[in-house]
């Protein structure tokens, strides 16, 4: 069966864990920010703010959990709750590629300074990336790409191309229509998960703060005031009523996890 493939000419990374670092060359992709649960498939131990993600590694979010990994000179990608995706592809330069398997992911992509391909995958079409922002969800026997910046050339199984050029969103599935007419606006659940998921929390790493720097001038990232505090986690973590106390106060102190002394804190100079 094809993939729907998210092509997105950026930077390539290359990956490793913490204490595998060798001949000084430093991973490219790493955790920046995470609540709930979320996990390498198969490891032992929950992520944590600094951890690196290796080509290879199979990443999954539990329930009301969220996972953001930042790759060198790409961009973020931030996992939503119950999603699962294999980071198979990861070289500098060159290309990096997602698998999706489940849930939804948001993407946020440096507009300037970016070499190689983004590349993510799901079950059903082929895409061509050319945006900075988008959303990719696998649903049943379907994939919705909601495109919030930029332009995605989309391919389905059949071979047939179709470009986005402006905001909107598409469902691409068998046997239904695979045109301009198929776009939509964007849904109120997709501007609503994409609110979610776009709370940046600022450190010092240059690159990053470039980057959300330049997500929060995107006039769709406007309209839905990104932010760069945590303060609007707490609020949702207080309004969650399924969750004990115990899980509350433990995304409490993930979201406020100082990382001035964490290993990403390298110089960018050494690193990016």
């Amino acid at each position: 069966m094809k993939r729907l493939i998210l092509a997105i000419a950026v930077l390539a990374t290359s990956c490793s864990r913490p204490g595998q670092i060798k001949n000084q060359e430093y991973p490219a992709a790493r955790v920046m920010f995470v609540t709930g649960q979320a996990s390498v498939v198969g490891a032992e131990k929950n992520l944590a703010v600094g951890d690196y993600i290796k080509e290879g590694d199979r990443l999954k979010t539990g329930a009301a959990s969220t996972l953001e990994i930042f790759v060198r000179g790409q961009g973020i990608f931030r996992m939503a709750e119950q999603t699962e995706l294999l980071l198979a592809q990861a070289q500098e330069n060159v290309k990096t590629k997602i698998d999706l398997k489940a849930g939804s992911t948001a993407i946020f992509l440096k507009k300037l300074e970016r070499k190689g391909e983004f590349v993510v995958s799901t079950p059903t079409a082929l895409a061509g990336v050319r945006g900075t922002t988008f959303l990719v969800s696998i649903e049943e026997n379907a994939t919705r790409v909601a495109l919030y910046d930029g332009a995605v050339r989309l391919e389905n199984k059949s071979g047939k191309e179709l470009v986005m050029d402006q905001s909107g969103e598409i469902v691409i599935r068998d046997g239904e229509e695979f045109s301009r007419n198929a776009i939509r606006p964007l849904s109120p659940g997709s501007l609503a998960v994409l609110k979610r998921l776009a709370v940046f929390q600022k450190n010092n790493i240059n690159e990053y703060n470039s980057l959300v720097d330049e997500l929060k001038k995107s006039d769709v990232l406007k309209t839905i005031e990104v932010r760069e505090s945590v303060s609007g986690k707490f609020a949702e973590l207080s309004d969650r009523p399924e969750q004990t106390e115990t899980v509350r106060s433990a995304d409490q102190n993930t979201i406020k996890h100082d990382t001035s002394q964490d290993p990403l804190k390298i110089k960018p100079n050494k690193t990016f």
